[in-house]
């Protein structure tokens, strides 16, 4: 499994780590979401670290090319993508 840039841990090592802290330091077991929708705080980290990995992963990718001096990329997503 790939590490995280930001701190050399797999993403699951990162949820386990966020998780733990939301237990600890604030005795977070649910997180509501706006349309009161309780999602458990597991769930939630997984989700908000795959995503914020993504988002890195990416970002780095288009720094990496800008600096290659590369002009031009394709970029797609999957078929599913709106």
């Amino acid at each position: 499994m790939p590490l995280l840039a930001a701190g050399h841990t797999t993403a699951l090592q990162a949820v386990k780590a966020v998780v733990d802290r939301l237990a600890v330091e604030h005795q977070l077991t649910y997180v509501i979401y706006r349309n009161g929708a309780r999602m458990p705080v597991r769930a939630w980290a997984e989700a908000a670290t795959l995503a914020e990995s993504a988002v890195a992963y990416n970002a780095g990718t288009l720094n990496r090319t800008r600096e290659a001096r590369v002009r031009y990329m394709e970029v797609f997503d999957g078929a599913g993508c709106g």
